[in-house]
């Protein structure tokens, strides 16, 4: 029964330490996941914007046309209705809109901010937790 009793508690102390290491690690990946959701998003919509340097006649975004009449609003638009990323955090969709940069943006979520100041930049907002990450796009 002692034996018992001694390999019950060697399991209980392991599973203590695992549970830790496990929630160091969960907690790593999701600021790694929203670090690269940000940078994916920024370099996919530079290299859409691009492709309209190249030939003003093209469509990005699968619906924007290139153009004098292509705004941020319709980039922001077209880009959160394609994101198909998700929030580390709670698993909904990551993508959303905002008519401002936060100071303080809910971890995980990727802001995508239009502003009645630049109506042409679009700028791609990401907080992992402890790091906002912010870059803004100027649509030429």
């Amino acid at each position: 029964l002692i034996e018992l009793l001694v390999v019950v508690a060697i399991i209980g102390a392991l599973a203590a330490v695992g549970v830790v290491a496990y929630n160091g690690y969960t907690a790593a990946a999701k600021k790694n996941a929203a670090k690269s959701i940000h940078a994916g998003a920024v370099k996919y919509v530079a290299a859409e914007l691009a492709k309209c340097v190249v030939d003003d006649t093209d469509t990005v975004l699968g619906s924007v046309a290139c153009g004098d009449s292509m705004d941020g609003a319709a980039v922001r638009t077209a880009f959160i209705g394609i994101s198909e990323d998700r929030n580390p955090w709670g698993g909904a969709k990551a993508a959303t809109s905002a008519a401002a940069v936060h100071t303080a943006p809910d971890k995980g979520l990727l802001y995508v901010v239009v502003t009645e100041d630049a109506p042409d930049d679009v700028t791609l907002v990401m907080n992992d937790g402890t790091t906002t990450f912010s870059q803004t796009l100027s649509i030429e």
